[in-house]
């Protein structure tokens, strides 16, 4: 059986500390003593020292901080009871905002110069995390969550339970807020259908009835041209993405792969056609993008000006070198 990573070998034990109602002890590598306390409140503490003279070092306490699930953790010297020679520090939760129980939505890929990875954002709270690696070098991934990067196993734990951003990551766009707008108003008619009609009392005439029936199949036909409208239009600018992302990357050239994402595209609802466009992988992507379609726009128009076959020049013949004779 594989040995316990950190992260289980803390979670266990404040599992233990929940049960018994009492702080748990352990001794783990090179010599560090870690003691946990889960409080009835739900508040974690915890405790690490070494016997002697060397105390734990900043990075150690920083990785028992991200490892313990602490998400503001700080740690001060403290002076164990039953033993006052240790260098003990003791580490506490300072983090007092608001905490999310995160949703994921769908997880997109991230693709630039220097960087490929995948990221995604919350559905309650827009809180986000996403996964780098760059194209030279070592090739070791970097793991950012709202922003800010952190170690691989604090972000994979703040993806269960972790901070509320403070400001929203969609940019002030205009254009894009109206587009965000119209996508609630459509999300609300989808899930909550107005019944207004319905309540309404019946006519008495059968011909007011028939007014009242040809009148709402028109409404309802009008708004259903706006949505395949609107569908098209989000297609059309995914589908630019795409475009950039086979032109650079070999992969996504393949042609099963262009008719799998085409497929998933005209598959797609409305509601999610709109949350893939309103994230800030969309934003960023589609100015990218946009160099890559105007280039295959003008590419016929540019290849006509060329000519099919190089006129070649009339060649000179070479000057001959005259030579003077000698004097007689």
């Amino acid at each position: 059986m594989p040995p316990l990573s950190l992260v289980d070998t803390l979670d266990e034990m404040y599992q233990v500390s929940a049960q018994h109602q009492s702080p748990v002890h352990k001794e783990l590598m090179r010599g560090l003593h870690v003691k946990v306390f889960l409080r009835p409140s739900g508040r974690r503490e915890l405790i690490a020292w070494r016997n002697g003279d060397t105390p734990p070092s900043g990075t150690e306490m920083e990785i028992l901080a991200d490892d313990a699930g602490f998400i503001q953790g700080v740690y001060r010297s403290y002076e164990l009871p039953s033993n006052p020679d240790a260098s003990a520090y003791r580490i506490v939760e300072s983090f007092s905002g608001k905490v999310c129980e995160h949703q994921w939505g769908m997880q997109v890929h991230v693709d630039d110069r220097r960087h490929y990875g995948e990221a995604n954002v919350c559905r309650k709270c827009q809180a986000s995390w996403k996964c780098l690696f760059p194209r030279k070098g070592s090739g070791k991934a970097s793991w950012y969550y709202n922003g800010k990067k952190r170690r691989e196993s604090a972000v994979r734990l703040l993806m269960k339970r972790g901070p509320v951003p403070d400001k929203p990551l969609l940019d002030t766009d205009p254009d894009l807020a109206a587009l965000q707008q119209m996508g609630e108003d459509i999300k609300r008619r989808h899930a909550q259908p107005t019944l207004a009609a319905e309540q309404e009392p019946a006519a008495p005439q059968t011909t007011a009835r028939e007014r009242e029936r040809i009148a709402k199949r028109a409404v309802e036909m009008e708004r259903q041209q706006r949505e395949d409208a609107l569908k098209g239009r989000l297609i059309g600018h995914l589908l630019c993405i795409a475009l950039r992302h086979a032109l650079i990357d070999p992969w996504f050239g393949q042609g099963f792969v262009i008719a799998v994402r085409r497929k998933y595209l005209q598959d797609s609802t409305l509601p999610d056609l709109l949350e893939e466009v309103s994230g800030r992988w969309f934003q960023s992507n589609i100015r990218r993008a946009l160099p890559y379609v105007l280039l295959v726009c003008r590419w016929r128009h540019a290849t006509r000006a060329l000519p099919l076959s190089a006129t070649p020049g009339r060649a000179r013949r070479p000057r001959s070198k005259k030579t003077r004779g000698s004097a007689a």
